[in-house]
């Protein structure tokens, strides 16, 4: 795989991981972190925090899960590696939350590992067969 090759996969797995969780927190979080989270929320979004998160995510998502997946010509390395980072990537900080915010509701807890492990393993997996397409 070359380069260009890598930079075009990089931006899809940024694409379909960043729609995919926009989308999680705006239809389903959006709820749960009101109700519950009120007075820990901010008055107005902070954009750029995010969008490092999302450049980082999906570097990590590229270095770690797809190009060895591709290497490998492996789908099930691709789904299984992709289900691993999100849940390491997005279990760790609803974990510690749980322990020690007093709102951060078990429901927030399973929202939010299941929407790093869905976003994840979706963009991995769309990566992986445009890889194939290479």
């Amino acid at each position: 795989m070359n380069f260009s090759q890598k930079f075009l996969l990089y931006f899809v797995t940024l694409a379909v991981f960043a729609v995919i969780d926009l989308l999680f927190i705006l239809i389903i979080s959006r709820r749960q972190y009101r109700n519950s989270l009120e007075g820990l929320l901010r008055a107005k979004f902070k954009i750029v925090p995010a969008i490092l998160f999302y450049i980082m995510l999906a570097f990590g998502l590229l270095i770690f899960v797809i190009v060895p997946a591709f290497n490998n010509n492996s789908l099930g390395q691709a789904i299984g590696m992709g289900i691993l980072f999100g849940l390491f990537s997005y279990g760790t900080y609803p974990l510690v939350n749980r322990a020690i915010i007093r709102n951060w509701t078990q429901a927030i807890m399973i929202t939010d590992i299941l929407r790093g492990v869905f976003a994840s393993v979706v963009a991995c997996t769309v990566a992986y067969y445009i890889s194939n397409s290479f």
